[in-house]
């Protein structure tokens, strides 16, 4: 399965939002010129928590569990109070 490159957040306050993702995922934040959307490059994830690896303000909404045989999931909530789902493909999850 080839990697997410696109998902769309909704925001009530974009700068808000940008700095909690920026500080969440310790990813780049690229402002796309005439759009009203920002591009993100992310890092990798904790390996106990599931969570991005500096999770910044966020809440955990489901610890990091796993789907046997297929990988792993966790949710958390953003400052915007969205929840949001994070996915790692790991066949050898739930073993």
């Amino acid at each position: 399965m080839a990697g997410v490159v696109h998902f769309e957040i909704p925001t009530g306050d974009k700068e808000r939002a940008n700095t909690f993702y920026q500080s969440a995922f310790g990813c780049t934040l690229l402002p796309m010129q005439g759009m009203d959307y920002t591009s993100a490059i992310t890092t990798p994830s904790d390996e106990q928590t599931g969570m991005p690896s500096a999770p910044g303000p966020s809440t955990v909404a489901q610890a990091k569990d796993a789907v046997p045989g297929m990988g792993w999931y966790a949710y958390f909530k953003d400052t915007e109070v969205n929840i949001m789902g994070l996915w790692q493909t790991d066949s050898s999850a739930g073993s």
